[in-house]
């Protein structure tokens, strides 16, 4: 009877701090356990055709796939072992690791005859419509005491799983959450080819009120979707809010005659204190409102990404 699991991934131990997320075919993973005795890393109790649920430590769980393949346990006796296999098959993850020859060298002072072993496993990764936290039904998951990275899921958080409860927000606040952060990540790897990039920002800038909590206001950074600087204010947001009585008296001409363009503060800095008016203003509207007003601002600017969101409910 196959079973379902949690695995949880820390991005602390990864190139720039970031997982990767998309679906993809037999997918690579691994653990690995210290140990003196006979213990084996945990994922050592999968069967082939186990469910798995992949979760980032510090946002929610993003991802569901079957367990594929599974390699023998390899066992390590020192770090120079680790080293060469490391070199001879030609690991990418030099963060990862060098945190195992750090992690395995300081043991080995307290106790020489501890050993590594280590087991590789592949999933059919597909991701998740929208990324759930842990907490509520999955609070037990994300408790400290549980130092495993791999869980197995009783009933109760398997029903969740399959069909959460999602509690949205009821007004703008001016933090990005983590797991609308996660959410993005989902929706571009879905939507688009992208290699990396450094992390999700405010389209209308933070410092000019901007909210974080709804993602018609949200841009990944390094995609071509962000070619602001700083606290430049898009122009866009004046032409919708020229739109509207109770917010035209904050827009003149010239703050967006300049199509598809960006006012920096330092040049701009009328512009930039009544963009801080307007978005005061808009924070007194419906949540839905609000999202449809910010949602035309970025399609003053990038249509392609406003069709992109319309998709995530």
């Amino acid at each position: 009877m196959f079973k379902t699991y949690l695995i949880k991934r820390n991005s602390d131990y990864t190139e720039r701090r970031i997982i990767k997320k998309r679906n993809q075919k037999n997918k690579g993973y691994s653990e690995k356990v210290f140990t003196s005795n006979n213990r084996k890393p945990p994922s050592e109790k999968f069967q082939i055709g186990d469910l798995i649920y992949v979760a980032e430590t510090k946002n929610g769980v993003y991802a569901l796939g079957k367990v594929t393949s599974k390699s023998p346990v390899l066992k390590f006796y020192n770090c120079n072992q680790v080293i060469k296999y490391v070199l001879e098959s030609k690991k990418k993850e030099s963060s990862f690791w060098m945190e195992v020859i750090k992690d395995f060298t300081k043991r080995k002072t307290t106790k020489k005859n501890v050993i590594l072993k280590y087991q590789e496993y592949t999933i059919n990764q597909k991701l998740l419509e929208r990324v759930i936290p842990l907490n509520g039904e999955l609070k037990r998951l994300s408790q400290k005491g549980l130092a495993s990275p791999v869980l197995t899921l009783n009933e109760s958080e398997i029903k969740f799983l399959e069909n959460p409860e999602i509690i949205n927000d009821t007004e703008l606040k001016n933090e990005i959450p983590s797991r609308l952060k996660m959410d993005l990540y989902s929706l571009f790897n879905k939507n688009l080819q992208v290699s990396h990039w450094i992390d999700i920002d405010h389209f209308v800038p933070k410092s000019a009120g901007g909210p974080g909590n709804i993602i018609e206001n949200l841009v990944p950074v390094g995609l071509s979707l962000n070619r602001y600087k700083g606290n430049s204010i898009p122009t866009g947001l004046f032409k919708v809010a020229s739109e509207m009585n109770d917010l035209k008296k904050y827009c003149k001409k010239y703050f967006f005659k300049k199509e598809q363009g960006f006012l920096k503060q330092t040049k701009y800095p009328e512009a930039f204190k009544n963009a801080c008016k307007i978005n005061e203003k808009v924070k007194s509207f419906h949540i839905d409102d609000a999202k449809e007003f910010y949602k035309k601002v970025m399609s003053n600017h990038h249509p392609e990404y406003v069709r992109i969101i319309n998709s995530f409910s």
